[in-house]
């Protein structure tokens, strides 16, 4: 039992440091710094199509959810955000680990939360 295991660790941990894993990972996260950079303090951009970015990138957002400008999300694939909600002008989110945001949530200007793994 304890070489199975091994084993399977050592097939996770080459996975992990192939070539390709991590060429993935690092166009994810570059993609999304320009893509963030580009819409996040963009007066033109809807609510719905911020909405529509941060779920491209993997956000689990919900319905009913107003995002105004100048949001920022480290990593968007860590953010759950639930139904009703408005998230306020400035609003940062520094979510290395996962952040869950209830329904029915105001989170109002230049808020900042973080999450515990950073």
């Amino acid at each position: 039992m304890q070489k199975r295991l091994f084993l399977t660790s050592l097939a996770v941990a080459a996975a992990l440091s192939s070539p390709s894993a991590w060429s993935q990972e690092k166009f994810k996260i570059g993609s999304w710094v320009v893509v963030e950079k580009l819409t996040s303090n963009c007066i033109f951009i809807p609510s719905a199509v911020r909405v529509l970015i941060l779920r491209a990138y993997g956000a689990k957002i919900g319905h009913s959810v107003y995002i105004r400008r100048s949001i920022r999300v480290y990593f968007p694939w860590n953010l759950f955000v639930g139904d009703n909600c408005w998230l306020g002008e400035g609003v940062w989110f520094i979510n290395h680990a996962p952040i869950e945001i209830g329904d029915d949530v105001c989170i109002s200007q230049n808020a900042t939360i973080c999450s515990s793994g950073h």
